[in-house]
């Protein structure tokens, strides 16, 4: 169990470290912004970000699969997700968030996105 919750600790830290060196956490109200931003250089702000947040989060499932922890989810091997994918997947979790919480402009994304895989892509156990 102690192993298990400090492999959890340190992905969770290596997610945000990835994601906080690219810039400071974001959260859904800004992210909505962005990508809703009549300006084109403002939209593509959101996808130089949501690459790195994709970078962060594969390259860390990689290194738990690789290491044999248990990894975050399991996306399918082909064809590789894409920032788009990832995108897509944080607008539907976004949605099904505002359902049921009343503060999601201020959260922030990354965690959110991370539940969206983790219920996208499920392990079997």
């Amino acid at each position: 169990m102690t192993n298990s919750v400090n492999c959890t600790t340190l992905v969770v830290f290596l997610i945000f470290l990835t994601v906080s060196i690219a810039s400071a956490n974001m959260t859904v109200k800004k992210y909505i912004e962005y990508k809703n931003s009549p300006d084109s250089d403002t939209r593509d702000v959101i996808g130089v970000y949501m690459r790195g947040v994709k970078e962060g989060i594969s390259w860390t499932n990689a290194y738990l699969k690789a290491e044999n922890y248990q990894v975050l989810f399991c996306p399918p091997e082909t064809p590789a997700l894409s920032t788009k994918d990832y995108t897509d997947i944080l607008d539907n979790i976004i949605e099904q968030y505002r359902k049921i919480h009343d503060d999601v402009d201020n959260q922030y994304i990354e965690p959110i996105l991370l539940r969206g895989l983790e219920r996208t892509f499920p392990c079997k156990e």
